[in-house]
């Protein structure tokens, strides 16, 4: 069965990245991606945009990563901007609804992430256990995988990349056939995904991690 390489968690300047859909496009081509998941914080609109500008060069993703008092949630193969303000029970709903599947990104990083009380309020369909932007990459990564394994989830990665250099760190190859969005998500919640790739470098991820707190600190 082909393998489909898709980086599942990227932004653009839709909403705090460094990089128009333009360079992250370019970026994934020149990375050897087939696809990118543009899951800016809140909106669709870039992947929109994407899915009808860029469709002849590269497989895009439509989502979003949604923030909830319990942490951040990545909806993929959703269209809409959902309310602000949504629980995480509520935001799964809306994104089940739509035909979306459900990921929990980057789980149990301190003050950075949902922990692992998301997982007795939901279910989600998949986790992403490598993202190639946290901090203290490899013990992150093993442990995320136990916590896959016995929860029974499938597992993706993606780059989280929030400037066009990062797009592809890390990645997801997927089993499908088919390139259509449907089978794209079937796919990945059938467990026919694994994570891929490896960490970006220290000083982007120190520096990510900083501004996020920092950003984080300002809204409190």
């Amino acid at each position: 069965m082909p393998k489909i390489k898709i980086d599942l968690h990227v932004h653009t300047d839709f909403s705090d990245s460094a990089s128009g859909l333009k360079e992250v496009v370019s970026a994934a081509l020149g990375k050897g991606l087939d696809g990118i998941a543009i899951t800016d914080h809140g909106t669709c609109q870039a992947a929109k945009i994407a899915m009808v500008k860029y469709s002849s060069e590269i497989l895009t993703v439509p989502g979003l990563e949604y923030s909830t008092e319990d942490g951040h949630l990545l909806g993929l193969g959703i269209f809409e901007d959902p309310p602000k303000g949504l629980t995480a029970f509520e935001f799964s709903s809306y994104v089940h609804a739509r035909g979306g599947i459900l990921v929990v990104p980057h789980p149990g990083i301190p003050f950075l992430s949902s922990s692992e009380r998301i997982f007795k309020i939901l279910k989600p369909d998949a986790i992403e256990t490598r993202n190639a932007a946290v901090p203290l990459f490899w013990w992150v990564t093993r442990r995320n995988e136990a916590l896959a394994e016995k929860l029974h989830l499938p597992q993706t990665g993606g780059s989280d990349a929030h400037n066009s250099r990062r797009v592809g760190d890390a990645y997801t190859t997927i089993d499908s056939d088919s390139r259509e969005l449907r089978d794209i998500l079937l796919a990945i919640k059938e467990g026919r995904s694994k994570p891929e790739g490896n960490a970006s470098p220290l000083l982007y991820r120190t520096g990510l991690s900083l501004s996020f707190l920092k950003s984080r600190k300002e809204r409190d």
